[in-house]
């Protein structure tokens, strides 16, 4: 049986027509396939170029540490009898945070006062004497002499008394202790680490460029590496000098946030303000295309794509200040322009 054209393969057909009719095919114009192109439609999303309130960060990290800390020490050697406090507890100035064994220092309190109440009998007795011309001057003297030293000798039974309980030198929280009840401490052992945490500070290294547009009292954005918290904060002393080898000056911040549990030694990101400008001409990132050190953009006109040079100012978040080659109300492609040319034809997205 003889084969039908139907039952003859498709490439072999395809070389027929190939070897027959190649010149009809080749006749096609060489740029067809790029007009095509050209009209098919890319879908794409357009926002309005705006004005906004824009600045410029410097944006460094940092550790948070106390306003005011300190170690509080024994000042009297001793036993502990009680501890008055924990760690985590807030205390006031003058709260009492240890106590001492003091059985010693109230005896030897006891015997000051009645060595001292001796001496002021017979000081007594002496200036009766001398009122009488029955005692001298000298032996007068005298007689004040022992009772002064009496009243010292008290002075100083009071004072080792009154150490044997420790108490806060400031308000503050207990961040550390370092003994347990029982314990033998003598002047100078370390007892309890104690911080003033509301507020906390931060000190930042910001480049000398930038710190003439910084003032006491300005605001600064503060994030907390561990939660994601944004705290508010504001800088509290500049430093007058600048280090020579960074090139950098000390910037301290405080941080206030009553309702959020910070803590000493926290990681945070501190993003400091250096220029503003309040009417911003300005686009979403999404919007740019970088080709080198050159930054384009797509406008809409039309139905159709316009590729524009710009040039880009200050950057904050997601939003970039285009300082020229924009008009405010400019509809600009942040969706689709990876796939445009100049001159492609475009259709918007609801």
């Amino acid at each position: 049986m003889g084969l039908q054209r139907r039952d003859l393969p498709l490439w072999v057909l395809a070389l027929g027509l190939t070897g027959c009719g190649g010149s009809a095919l080749s006749s096609q114009p060489a740029g067809a396939a790029a007009v095509t192109s050209s009209t098919e439609t890319t879908w794409v999303r357009v926002v309005a170029a705006r004005r906004a309130p824009l600045a410029a960060l410097y944006v460094t990290s940092a550790t948070l540490r106390p306003e005011r800390a300190a170690t509080v020490t024994a000042r009297t050697r001793g036993v502990v009898r009680e501890l008055l406090v924990e760690e985590g507890d807030r205390v006031e100035a003058d709260q009492p945070l240890v106590r001492l064994e003091d059985d010693d220092q109230q005896i030897e309190r006891r015997r000051a006062l009645a060595v001292r109440a001796q001496e002021e009998t017979e000081l007594q007795r002496a200036q009766q004497l001398r009122a009488q011309k029955a005692l001298s001057e000298n032996e007068l003297d005298t007689a004040r002499k022992e009772y002064d030293e009496a009243c010292h000798r008290l002075e100083v039974a009071e004072l080792a008394l009154k150490r044997t309980t420790i108490r806060a030198p400031f308000a503050g929280r207990v961040l550390r202790r370092h003994l347990d009840a029982g314990a033998m401490v003598s002047d100078g052992t370390a007892v309890l680490d104690l911080a003033n945490v509301e507020p906390l500070e931060a000190d930042l290294s910001v480049p000398e460029r930038h710190v003439a547009r910084l003032a006491v009292g300005q605001g600064v954005r503060v994030s907390v590496d561990a939660t994601g918290d944004l705290l508010p904060a504001r800088i509290s002393r500049i430093a007058p000098s600048v280090d020579a080898a960074s090139g950098t000056v000390r910037v301290t911040i405080s941080v206030h946030a009553p309702g959020v549990a910070l803590r000493p030694g926290a990681f945070v990101r501190a993003a400091v303000v250096t220029e503003t400008r309040p009417e911003a001409l300005v686009v979403p990132r999404a919007a740019l295309v970088a080709q080198g050190p050159r930054w384009f953009l797509f406008r809409r006109a039309g139905d159709r794509a316009e590729r524009l040079e710009v040039e880009v100012g200050l950057e904050e978040g997601d939003l970039v200040e285009v300082a020229r080659g924009l008009e405010e109300g400019d509809e600009v492609v942040v969706t689709g322009a990876a796939a445009l040319s100049h001159g492609a034809r475009v259709e918007v997205l609801d």
